[in-house]
């Protein structure tokens, strides 16, 4: 055989297994209903855009924000930071991408060091329950504990747990077979949501859980299925 021909053959079952895994996923059922959303918080809130910023690109969502409760208090009095990102009209390795990051490798690039996983916690709304993942944090320095709240919601799937396990029991340390599930199930989400938060200054984690509740209990809402937020 000619070179061209000898290419076209090793080429061939690549190009096979591409068409296959792209029809596999295509003709899954895409998920239905509304998608939750988080608006930005009115005012006494602090939109925070450079650190929205740097953190996009390793998350490679769609869009979000963060933002800060305002303190004028002096000395200042417990801080609360609530973050909101958006994965619309992804893949399923994109829509994936937001069980990747969990608390402890968020909170230990800025050398906070985990003290205690606590149960999770649930928020029921009209649409189902959102499990949030409950832990506390302190700097290798001391001071305050850093209590982070932080929920994966995915379209289509009821109550994801970050590590509970979403699909075939894997959890967000095992992105890689994370992935292999959702295919073999042909479970495509086009839309993920992770929202985020940190109490500071809380002496329990109850209380921190009340005030992070309260800061975002009036401001989510459910859409229509396809809408994409802004940032």
């Amino acid at each position: 055989m000619k070179g061209w021909q000898w290419i076209a053959v090793a080429l061939a079952p690549v190009l096979v297994a591409e068409l296959a895994a792209g029809w596999w996923m295509s003709s899954g059922a895409e998920a239905a209903g509304p998608v939750l959303e988080l608006k930005p918080p009115a005012a006494g809130w602090e939109r925070q855009r450079e650190d929205y910023d740097e953190v996009v690109p390793s998350l490679r969502c769609s869009s979000g924000w963060i933002a800060d409760l305002d303190d004028d208090d002096d000395p200042p009095g417990p801080a609360t930071r609530v973050s909101f990102f958006r994965w619309d009209a992804t893949d399923t390795v994109n829509t994936l991408e937001a069980f990747k990051h969990l608390p402890e490798q968020c909170m230990g690039a800025i050398g906070m060091h985990l003290e205690e996983v606590h149960p999770r916690r649930v928020l029921a709304t009209p649409q189902g329950e959102l499990h949030f993942d409950s832990t506390r944090f302190r700097s290798g320095e001391g001071g305050q504990a850093v209590h982070i709240f932080k929920c994966v919601w995915v379209h289509g799937y009821d109550g994801a747990d970050l590590r509970g396990g979403v699909l075939g029991g894997k959890t967000g340390h095992q992105l890689r077979g994370l992935r292999l599930a959702a295919a073999r199930e042909r479970f495509r989400p086009r839309h993920t949501r992770v929202i985020m938060g940190a109490v500071s200054g809380m002496p329990t984690e109850a209380l921190a859980w009340r005030s992070f509740r309260a800061a975002i209990e009036g401001q989510l809402e459910w859409v229509g299925a396809g809408v994409a937020g802004s940032r």
